[in-house]
């Protein structure tokens, strides 16, 4: 039992139930159960089986809803939306009903920053969205 690191687990998974599920099948098969072990690795790890169902959950954004998630994705910090709209071809209508619809899917996360609104991927997206991208054009084996 690793239940000191359950916290941390929990929270680099957003508390996902589906998230927590797959990763716990990883944790017991790769590292026999050890969430300290896993936890070692101080990176966001996507088990195939999350890969493929938020892979998934992507086939069924617009194109311009991608073009969204994968900038955010490249972005270290959250963003406003004065600073999508620089970063992105869509006009302030689009922008905005892009980033409503993929807050209203749980794709994108919002936090106030000094009275702004900041838009950001969590940790688990981010990594799924660079993964997806990155088997769209064939970079991985």
């Amino acid at each position: 039992m690793d239940e000191p690191n359950w916290d941390e687990l929990i929270n680099l998974y957003q508390g996902n139930p589906l998230w927590l599920t797959q990763t716990a099948g990883l944790i017991y098969e790769v590292f026999a159960g050890r969430v300290s072990d896993f936890l070692a690795y101080k990176t966001v790890i996507l088990c195939e089986p999350l890969q493929e169902d938020l892979a998934c959950q992507f086939h069924r954004l617009t194109a311009q809803e991608l073009a969204v998630m994968e900038q955010l994705s490249q972005e270290t910090e959250p963003v406003c939306l004065g600073q999508l709209l620089k970063l992105t071809p869509f006009s302030p209508n689009e922008c905005f009903n892009l980033i409503q619809s993929l807050s209203r899917r749980f794709f994108v996360e919002s936090q106030e920053q000094e009275g702004v609104r900041m838009f950001f991927l969590n940790p688990v997206l981010r990594e799924a969205v660079n993964n997806w991208r990155a088997s769209q054009r064939g970079d991985l084996l």
